[in-house]
């Protein structure tokens, strides 16, 4: 259930939002994600190994951008729908 719970903590940041959103095909890093996220819980060694790797990207994500950074501020420029 770590495992679960680390994943759901981490969920909710940016750096995971940016690395999930913006995937890259080497280690199929959000695949496993996903695979637990589905329920797969006997992915085995490798299965924990790409978790780990990808829990561990997040927190270097969080200090030195490994993938361009996701802005959630809103666009100045835009104007809202009426209504």
């Amino acid at each position: 259930m770590q495992f679960y719970w680390d994943l759901v903590e981490l969920f909710y940041t940016t750096p995971f939002m940016e690395l999930f959103m913006q995937p890259r095909p080497k280690f199929h890093l959000p695949d496993a994600m996903v695979a637990i996220l589905a329920g797969e819980l006997e992915g085995g060694r490798l299965m924990d190994w790409r978790r780990r790797l990808f829990f561990w990207l997040i927190k270097i994500q969080a200090r030195y951008p490994l993938v361009p950074r996701i802005s959630f501020a809103e666009d100045p420029g835009l104007t809202p729908l009426p209504g």
